[in-house]
């Protein structure tokens, strides 16, 4: 298969995107942007530039664990799962630092656009959003905290964050959703 694929090219990207990893961006941002619909509160923008941002989260994380296995060099023939673009020869080590490095910018941008929707506490939790999107690959995971960060960026973030900027506020339905959220993405990646 891998030779089938030029170096990085648009299907190289493609894959190394992993396209089936996004619904597991997109459910929480659907159930908070749901909750907010079902509250009278709904508003498109806010919800589409959540949507963005937790697409391009998922794909720089992707892209970040894709570089970071592959200097590790934990990438090897006997791994379980997709193949990745950057020990497959998809994707050069530099190009997916570019690659890395502009999906971050336009998540960033998206974020920022929120900010129109939202508080400056915001800016924080996109931070950390970028933050931890390298510390889970490097390290986090390898010391037991993958689960915790999984709870929180699949739950927390995007469900509460996403509420908050259609709605103007946080309600126990979206606390409640949230650890839903969070909880079933965590034992999806168990």
């Amino acid at each position: 298969m891998s030779k089938a694929i030029k170096t990085n090219s648009a299907k190289a990207w493609l894959l190394a995107a992993r396209p089936k990893t996004l619904t597991g961006a997109w459910i929480p941002v659907i159930i908070a942007t749901a909750l907010a619909y079902s509250d009278h509160s709904l508003k498109w923008p806010p919800a589409l530039l959540c949507l963005l941002f937790a697409s391009l989260m998922q794909i720089a994380a992707n892209f970040i664990n894709d570089l970071i296995d592959f200097r590790k060099g934990t990438d090897r023939n006997d791994r379980l799962g997709p193949e990745r673009a950057c020990a497959q020869g998809w994707i050069t080590p530099r190009a997916m630092e570019t690659g890395i490095a502009i999906t971050l910018i336009c998540a960033c941008g998206a974020g920022l656009l929120l900010l129109l929707w939202g508080s400056l506490w915001l800016i924080a939790i996109g931070i950390a959003c970028v933050v931890f999107a390298f510390l889970y690959t490097t390290f986090l995971s390898y010391i037991g905290l993958g689960d915790l960060l999984v709870f929180v960026f699949f739950g927390f973030v995007p469900v509460i964050c996403t509420y908050y900027v259609q709605t103007g506020t946080i309600t126990e339905d979206a606390v409640i959703s949230q650890i839903l959220a969070g909880l079933k993405e965590g034992l999806a990646n168990a």
